[in-house]
């Protein structure tokens, strides 16, 4: 009988409830330590070099370079993620985390952050160890594309809050994913709204892998 059902007629369960108990408690208290634990490796050389350009504006040359180099972008971004912070308190943390390393590195402000993450490419790299090892060997996979528009809510509930009314247009975004039959994630791109499914198909094929097949949708029938 279905839980709630019982909970209704009150009849009693026809099997016992399974307990467990934990029987190595000292290893099982070291795991959960380690869960917390964040380990940075960074390679050799002048780190700052790496992630900041000294020279964002060169002699004839019209405009400004970008002084945050992507990399650094992505690292912060990881950190971001991971934590779930706001934009302030992973300034804040970054400052702290290379001060207390006694690297004198600079941090983009929110701001930025804000306009980089939206422009941010992240590879994204399956991480099951059976495909890495067909993959290592040369071995042909098959790709399923598809794309999918995201609606962000938020912006129609802050634009409500601040002006009274609905927002006239709701923010919309496109993701194009590429996976294998396995599920396993080989490219993902986030677009405009207005970018077709014919567009963002090229993107999803830049894997690297052989790819012997390619399994879509009608939306992608003009292409073939």
């Amino acid at each position: 009988m279905p839980y709630k059902a019982r909970l209704k007629t009150g009849e009693p369960r026809k099997r016992a409830k399974p307990g467990y108990a934990v029987t190595n408690a000292h290893e099982y208290n070291e795991s959960l330590k380690r869960r917390g634990q964040l380990s940075l490796y960074c390679p050799d050389g002048d780190l700052k070099a790496l992630f900041i350009n000294d020279t964002p504006y060169q002699k004839g040359v019209s405009g400004q370079s970008r002084t945050y180099s992507d990399a650094y972008l992505e690292l912060i971004f990881i950190f971001y993620r991971l934590f779930g912070w706001g934009m302030r308190q992973i300034t804040g943390h970054m400052h702290e985390f290379w001060a207390l390393r006694g690297l004198d590195i600079g941090v983009p402000s929110f701001g930025l952050l804000s306009e980089r993450f939206r422009t941010l490419e992240v590879q994204v790299k399956q991480g099951c160890a059976r495909v890495a090892e067909r993959l290592r060997n040369g071995e042909a996979i098959s790709l399923i594309v598809d794309s999918s528009g995201m609606n962000f809510g938020r912006a129609s509930e802050w634009h409500r809050q601040k002006y009274g009314r609905d927002a006239s247009q709701t923010p919309w975004r496109k993701m194009h994913l590429s996976i294998d039959p396995e599920m396993n994630v080989h490219h993902i791109a986030i677009t405009e709204e207005n970018v077709s499914d014919e567009a963002g198909l090229n993107a999803m094929l830049a894997v690297d892998a052989n790819v012997d097949c390619v399994i879509a949708d009608g939306a992608y029938y003009s292409i073939a």
